[in-house]
């Protein structure tokens, strides 16, 4: 059978927004893949630029106060796709999913992992566990919180890297507002893409608050070839010079 050009909205868009609305997450490859398989499916040919094609879903998702945006995972610069919320910054979101005890104990943790020491970003495993079990009104089990952390990495507001707990890129995506203005002190902006940023190479000069991605860095220093050197204070830039879990 003939396969049709793509029209404006059919169910190859449909198609896609469920499985993202499944996901919330994907990598950019991995959204493609899925794309190219409903075209199939759909006997449509497939647009020749994807961007296109998600432009064309993002702009119908705003009746409705979602979009798709594009970001890349700080510790690994893959290139995700995320389905989010243009209405709600704020942890509030959750409630859909989460009681009010389960979030205020995220707020708990995202605060202690946006103000641990040296610029670690991160918890670990067993000072999670004891967060439930210590600050939380009434306690909460250590069963109770070790499945309710697991809910956490599984629904992507949380990374586990190395036995510690770190925010994810969904939580830096849909949450960065809310990040922003409750910890205006810890939070940075990568200075390249101007994205939140929380794992990835500083100035070395500590009274310099330039931060970038390593992935942003890499683009800058290595693939441009700028000279290496802070674009705000001009001191020499280390690309071992790093912060956060996981690098």
């Amino acid at each position: 059978m003939a396969t049709q050009a793509i029209p404006t909205w059919n169910n190859t868009h449909r198609l896609f927004v469920q499985a993202l609305m499944s996901h919330r997450m994907l990598t950019e490859d991995q959204g493609l893949g899925i794309y190219r398989d409903i075209c199939e499916m759909t006997e449509v040919t497939p647009m020749d630029d994807f961007s296109e094609f998600l432009g064309i879903v993002g702009h119908r998702l705003h009746d409705i106060d979602m979009t798709i945006k594009r970001t890349q995972h700080q510790l690994t610069g893959v290139t995700l796709l995320a389905l989010v919320n243009t209405n709600a910054d704020d942890i509030a979101q959750m409630a859909t999913a989460h009681d009010v005890n389960e979030i205020h104990y995220f707020r708990t943790l995202i605060s202690k992992i946006v103000t641990a020491d040296n610029d670690s970003y991160s918890i670990r495993s067993i000072a999670a566990l004891q967060l439930g079990q210590r600050e939380m009104k009434p306690p909460m089990s250590q069963n109770t919180t070790e499945s309710l952390l697991e809910q956490f990495v599984k629904e992507g507001w949380l990374e586990e890297v190395d036995g510690q707990y770190i925010l994810s890129a969904r939580t830096l995506m849909e949450l960065g507002g809310y990040l922003a203005d409750e910890y205006p002190e810890e939070i940075n902006e990568c200075i390249v893409c101007q994205h939140v940023i929380t794992a990835g190479e500083r100035c070395k000069n500590l009274d310099c608050q330039v931060r970038m991605h390593r992935h942003c860095s890499e683009q800058r220093f290595v693939r441009n070839r700028v000279v290496m050197k802070c674009p705000t204070c001009s001191t020499a830039w280390l690309r071992s010079n790093t912060f956060g879990a996981g690098l």
